[in-house]
């Protein structure tokens, strides 16, 4: 796979350096870009660190998102040709610092204070994975599209006898 690392985040000194990573991966259009990292800058006042991953956007998209992320000091990668959305997360994954890490799909519109509920959430209930409620259409915030879940994870180790080969 051929990718290029546009800009990486600066290291900077900080009192305490962000621990949440968000990686933004494009879904099917590329139409709520803009109004999408425009809300999550707007809404999310936690620290963060944001790796946002074009996968052969339209010109204008790729000189917005490498402006922006020139002015927000963000990590851009981008990709030559369109990748699946966990491809795209498992390459945003391996540039990853920090000890948590959000996906966040391109035509996201968050809420205010929506990092934080979700981080309150973890904490509280000593959580692995947390999901936020994600709704459709607009007005926006009105249609439920998803809310709760499950998740489970399996771990499958073989057995291999004494002296033996699996």
């Amino acid at each position: 796979m051929n990718t290029q690392t546009l800009t990486r985040s600066a290291s900077t000194k900080t009192v305490s350096p962000p621990s949440i990573t968000l990686i933004v991966a494009p879904r099917e259009r590329f139409s709520y870009v803009q109004p999408s990292l425009d809300s999550i800058y707007r809404h999310t006042r936690l620290p963060f660190e944001l790796i946002y991953i074009d996968v052969d956007s339209p010109r204008y998209l790729r000189h917005y998102l490498a402006q922006s992320a020139a002015e927000r000091n963000f990590t851009l990668l981008r990709t030559q040709r369109f990748l699946s959305p966990n491809q795209v997360r498992n390459l945003g994954l391996r540039h990853a610092t920090t000890d948590y890490v959000l996906f966040i799909d391109n035509d996201m519109h968050v809420s205010p204070g929506w990092l934080e509920q979700l981080w309150q959430c973890a904490q509280e209930n000593d959580a692995t994975v947390v999901s936020p409620l994600v709704c459709v259409g607009k007005p926006l915030h009105e249609r439920i599209l998803m809310a709760g879940g499950e998740i489970k994870l399996f771990l499958e180790t073989a057995l291999v006898p004494p002296g033996g080969s699996a």
